[in-house]
């Protein structure tokens, strides 16, 4: 079974919260919350200020995702069209997506994401359904039908070689497996 929205909403807000005491934790100056429309809009979750990159960054929080198949931290979903059919979180305005599993968080430049996903997935025509098959585009379905969204499978530990990728373990994994009720995500 699908999730629905309101739990999808408020699994991305779950995981926020562990982000952003993880980033307050490591003393990010000027970390925000972005407002639900640069977050809808830009794709960005939070805001700090990088001494190493000199500048205020953006990141994009991606929660992890249970999918039939796969064991957890295995892989996860990028969205190149979203459902109301413009650009989805890969072509977001965020500086780095920040990819929450069960045990570590992944961050990696989201321009660097982007182009290996579009490589991996060059020519293909999104088919309809999720073939659960990595690095094949897919429009998601719901019995509701149709809807507009181009997603891809990815597997974590492909973004983790990508060149600008680092990754650290967390201490939040049973606090997360406990809070999902695994079931079928799409």
């Amino acid at each position: 079974m699908a999730t629905s929205k309101a739990e999808s909403m408020k699994r991305g807000k779950f995981i926020e919260d562990i982000v952003y005491e993880f980033l307050k934790n490591k003393g990010y100056k000027n970390l925000s919350k972005t407002t639900s429309e640069v977050d809808m809009r830009d794709h960005i979750d939070f805001t700090f200020y990088s001494d190493k990159l000199n500048k205020t960054v953006g990141i994009d929080v991606k929660a992890p995702t249970v999918i039939a198949g796969y064991k957890p931290n295995e892989a996860n979903y990028a969205t190149f069209v979203n459902n109301q059919g413009i650009h989805g979180w890969l072509y977001g305005k965020a500086d780095f997506a920040f990819i929450v599993t069960f045990d570590e968080f992944v961050i990696v430049k989201l321009s660097e994401l982007r182009e290996f996903l579009e490589k991996k997935t060059e020519g293909q025509e999104a088919l309809f359904g999720n073939p659960k098959k990595p690095y094949t585009k897919f429009h998601c379905s719901n019995a509701g039908g149709y809807r507009k969204s181009i997603s891809t499978l990815f597997y974590i530990e492909d973004i983790k070689k990508l060149p600008s990728s680092s990754y650290v373990k967390h201490d939040k994994g049973k606090e997360i497996r406990e809070y999902y009720s695994f079931q079928k995500i799409c």
